[in-house]
């Protein structure tokens, strides 16, 4: 029972974001759902098995890209998060797993958890589906927050290594309108500078809320960046990056 509710009222997930998806996924999200399918249609795995870490319902995903994969593992400490999502997709998945356990805080670092649930599913893609930027969010405590992201920054791209693994998350946010809407695409990662001024223009200002994102991928990497306007006064910048298992830039 304390673990449902604590997945309930997660501030990063939980209730409060499923009521936001039923109320504003059906247009203020499309546009950013369109732009994440067509990035998803670009990263080709060849796996028939699929990890989503992350998948938070599966508000952002399609069926169209889901449905080249006959297994998929979607795990979500949030048990909402994880009856939405196989009911949204049980008619467009051959065979769904659900996974609740949390590989990322509570472990108290160590990459064991997650090493040791990787190897199970062997043969598998991995999406970390809008995950990494939550991550700050989901610790109270400032040193214990720091120090857990500098842990991942250091082993997560290690244990994706010999993978083909993809990852969408937020760079910044800000109750601030956009001023440009296009997508931005580039050969290596944008600076914090670089990507504001982009989509807020020379003249930008405010607060930015920074995600703690910037570091956990290499640098030299094909980055993508967009647009979602999650509510109708907040404004995410997400970066969307993949990998080959080759370890070489693709684009």
């Amino acid at each position: 029972m304390f673990r449902l509710l604590r997945a309930l009222i997660n501030p990063a997930g939980g209730l409060r974001y499923h009521l936001r998806a039923m109320l504003y996924s059906p247009v203020l999200w499309r546009g950013f759902r369109k732009n994440i399918g067509a990035w998803l249609e670009r990263w080709n795995p060849p796996e028939h098995r699929l990890i989503i870490i992350g998948q938070s319902g599966g508000y952002i995903l399609n069926k169209t890209f889901l449905s080249r994969f006959q297994h998929i593992i979607a795990v979500d400490p949030d048990l909402l998060a994880a009856l939405i999502f196989a009911a949204r997709f049980r008619r467009t998945c051959q065979h769904i797993t659900i996974v609740t356990e949390d590989f990322f805080i509570t472990p108290e670092y160590s990459v064991a958890p997650l090493q040791d649930f990787l190897a199970k599913y062997g043969a598998a893609a991995v999406l970390l589906s809008n995950f990494l930027g939550q991550i700050p969010f989901l610790i109270t405590d400032d040193e214990r927050r720091r120090q857990l992201i500098l842990f991942w920054h250091t082993h997560l791209v290690h244990l994706l290594a010999g993978r083909n693994w993809a990852s969408f998350h937020d760079r910044y946010s800000s109750n601030q309108r956009p001023t440009q809407w296009r997508t931005l695409q580039t050969e290596c990662r944008c600076s914090a500078e670089t990507l504001i001024r982009y989509f807020y223009g020379k003249n930008a200002g405010g607060t930015f809320i920074d995600h703690e994102t910037e570091g956990y991928f290499p640098n030299i990497l094909f980055y993508e960046y967009s647009v979602w306007q999650l509510t109708p006064r907040n404004y995410h910048l997400i970066e969307a990056v993949y990998g080959e298992k080759s370890g070489q830039r693709t684009q």
